[in-house]
């Protein structure tokens, strides 16, 4: 209009190329807000696979059973795996159960010791028996079931890894993965089954087995 005053245009404070959209800008703009990003990302990646290889692994309880050297580990309690058993056929008393099976009647009252905790009651006294009962009976090398009180001291074993054989007669021997370790003793009465007493050494998987209140190992055999 006429008699207007015309507004004066305003200058940007920016450089006219920096402002301005061209194709360059926004190539620039893309490499910004797009590729570096994902650059970013993937670099990230790449550091955190290389600490991971650096870094050692932590192995739970459970999963390190597995990269054990021994195929068995702790202290063993159960029947199964310290007795040999006898399922009671017709016919059968305590007295031949012993004598059939051990060879020597005189251990039918080592029989019903062992048996006690699953028959109660049975003993040479009462020698009763039925078809189908589940008799544990004594290993050859037990001479005689000893007692603690009126309980049978019932067989149990240490299994793990030798670390150490002393000159006392003393083994130690690793019983799981946490190093926790047992002191064993062994003397002339010590049974070693699989190899000799000498070719035991360290690093060996053993199976020690013995009474409760016995000062020394009865058994010691290979895993």
């Amino acid at each position: 209009m006429e008699g207007q005053i015309p507004v004066p245009e305003k200058k940007s404070r920016f450089p006219k190329w920096l402002v301005t959209v061209t194709p360059l800008s926004k190539y620039l703009a893309m490499t910004l807000f797009i590729v570096l990003p994902f650059l970013g990302f993937y670099l990230g990646i790449i550091y955190q696979t290389k600490q991971k290889q650096v870094m050692p692994t932590v192995v739970s309880k459970e999963e390190s059973v597995v990269l054990n050297r021994c195929s068995k580990y702790g202290i063993d309690k159960n029947k199964n795996n310290l007795y040999d058993s006898y399922t009671v056929k017709k016919g059968d008393t305590l007295l031949s159960v012993a004598e059939n099976q051990l060879h020597d009647v005189s251990r039918a009252g080592d029989i019903a010791s062992i048996n006690q905790d699953a028959y109660p009651g049975l003993s040479i006294k009462n020698p009763f028996i039925e078809v189908g009962y589940k008799l544990y009976l004594p290993p050859s090398f037990l001479k005689k079931v000893t007692f603690y009180g009126d309980k049978p001291n019932l067989l149990y074993s240490e299994n793990g890894e030798i670390t150490e054989i002393l000159q006392n007669g003393m083994w130690r021997i690793n019983l799981d993965n946490l190093n926790l370790n047992s002191l064993l003793r062994m003397d002339n009465n010590t049974l070693f089954i699989g190899k000799q007493k000498s070719e035991y050494k360290v690093g060996d998987c053993i199976t020690a087995i013995a009474e409760p209140e016995a000062v020394n190992m009865l058994v010691v055999k290979p895993q």
